[in-house]
C-alpha cells in the first residue's frame, strides 16, 4: 500500500508540473482512491488551477487575470493571500509581476471596475484593517468604512503608495466630498 502512494504522489507531481490540466484532473479522482486525499494530492490539485509564473510576463498577466478582474462579490481568502503576497511581502512570490504593466492596465479601465476588483478590495480592506476598523477622522467604530484616494498620482501602483489611501464613515466622507 505505500509503495502504491508513493508512485500516485509521484504521478501527481508530474502531471501537476506537466501543466496538463484534462489528464490531471481524470487522475486526480483515481489517485484520491490510492493515497486517501492527503497534501500531496491537495497540492497538485492546486498547481493545477493555481500555475505558477516562470517569467515575468506570465506573473503580470496571472496577476492581471487573478487580480484585476471586476467581480460583484469577494472572497475573503483571495484578499488575505493578496495582502500576504504583495503588500506585507510575508510570502512573497518567486516572480513579481511588471507593476508599470499593472499600472499601464489599470489606467485603462473605469473607475467602477477598478473598484470591483480583488486589487482594490484588498488596498481597501487592509488599509480599514489599518485603522482597526475606525473614522480616522471622527474616531467612529462600528460603522462602516469607505477607502479612498487622498491623490490619483500613483493610480493603479496602490500597493506601493498606501499612505496615499485613506479611509473614512459615510458622513465624514459626505462632509470631505462637500468641501
Amino acid at each position: 500500500m505505500r509503495q502504491e502512494k508513493e508512485i500516485a504522489n509521484a504521478l501527481l507531481a508530474l502531471i501537476a508540473a506537466s501543466g496538463d490540466k484534462e489528464k490531471a484532473i481524470e487522475y486526480l479522482d483515481w489517485a484520491e482512491s490510492v493515497t486517501g486525499g492527503n497534501t500531496q494530492k491537495k497540492r497538485a490539485r492546486k498547481a493545477i488551477y493555481q500555475p505558477i509564473p516562470k517569467t515575468v510576463e506570465e506573473a503580470t498577466e496571472l496577476f492581471i487575470e487573478k487580480y484585476l478582474t471586476p467581480v460583484d462579490s469577494f472572497t475573503p481568502a483571495i484578499q488575505k493571500a493578496f495582502i500576504r503576497e504583495y503588500i506585507t511581502r510575508e510570502k512573497q512570490p518567486p516572480i513579481l509581476p511588471d507593476f508599470d504593466v499593472i499600472r499601464g492596465h489599470v489606467n485603462t479601465m473605469t473607475r467602477s471596475d477598478f473598484f470591483k476588483t480583488y486589487y482594490w478590495s484588498s488596498v481597501a480592506y487592509y488599509v480599514k484593517k489599518g485603522h482597526d476598523y475606525t473614522c480616522p477622522v471622527c474616531g467612529s467604530t462600528g460603522v462602516k468604512l469607505y477607502a479612498y484616494h487622498t491623490t490619483f498620482a500613483n493610480f493603479g501602483d496602490e500597493i506601493h503608495h498606501l499612505d496615499e489611501i485613506s479611509c473614512a464613515c459615510h458622513d465624514c466622507m459626505n462632509q470631505e466630498e462637500a468641501k
